[in-house]
């Protein structure tokens, strides 16, 4: 199952909780892109050699540099930050879809940072920055939610395996109850003849396998075949579920990053 999402009350403040002022100082003191990548490295404390490392870096950079487009204060970007951070967060924490408890969890931290309502809420951006906000992430973290979730979420394989209980046959031993009791030569000429017979037995039921078994060989095959005929519909009707949400939420993404194009002509 996937985490709830937390309802707005239930959010942290997010502004200047990762990032300082000195810290923004020190980015826009950065005189290329290799050193904003690498201090961006360095606040997230990464490791340079994993793949991982650029994927999120570039993340944050495209984003300051975005805000940057938009005037964005320190403040303004201290908190970008940490929303970015709490969302990609909540993204990894399952390997299952949970578009929609994202979705809610960020309407709920830019609500959080945009009423000046203490000790409810903060005015960190105005409303027209709060909805430009919302389509920016819409239009770049949601739409490319599932590569984020590829890359950083383990990968799951499920393998189905069939146990049978088999029944033991036990068959007793003649000879070495003969020789516990010393039987006399007639004992012992009895016990021979019941020996002879027993492996002429044993040699025609290998010879000819049982209608027992060739009925339980069939009867696997057929629960086998269904289960996995089961498995397969089980499998589209999740895949299906999954797609359906997947297109109701990139139907959102997409109004909503037309309607912030609309609104910012």
């Amino acid at each position: 199952m996937t985490a709830q999402a937390a309802s707005p009350s239930e959010l942290p403040f997010l502004t200047w909780t990762e990032l300082q002022e000195v810290n923004i100082v020190q980015y826009h003191c950065c005189q290329s892109k290799d050193e904003k990548l690498r201090l961006i490295e360095e606040w997230l404390e990464l490791d340079s050699s994993s793949s991982q490392t650029a994927i999120l870096t570039n993340l944050y950079y495209h984003a300051f540099q975005w805000a940057g487009k938009q005037s964005y204060n320190a403040a303004q970007l201290s908190t970008l930050f940490s929303i970015i951070r709490q969302l990609h967060a909540q993204c990894i924490s399952t390997h299952l879809n949970n578009l929609e408890e994202m979705m809610t969890t960020l309407r709920g931290s830019i609500t959080l940072h945009s009423v000046e309502k203490p000790p409810v809420s903060i005015e960190i951006y105005s409303v027209q920055e709060s909805k430009a906000l919302f389509n920016y992430l819409l239009d770049t973290y949601f739409r490319h939610y599932k590569l984020y979730k590829y890359a950083f979420t383990p990968k799951f394989t499920l393998n189905l395996l069939l146990r049978y209980n088999d029944e033991e046959e036990e068959i007793p031993d003649e000879v070495a109850q003969a020789e516990d009791k010393a039987p006399d030569d007639q004992g012992v000429a009895e016990v021979d003849g019941e020996a002879v017979v027993q492996r002429e037995e044993e040699e025609q039921a290998e010879s000819e396998p049982s209608d027992a078994t060739a009925a339980e060989n069939e009867l696997r095959s057929v629960i086998s075949r269904i289960l996995q005929d089961r498995m397969k519909k089980l499998e589209g009707d999740v895949n299906a579920q999954m797609k359906a949400l997947e297109t109701r939420i990139m139907q959102q993404v997409t109004l909503a990053a037309g309607g912030g194009k609309k609104a910012g002509k």
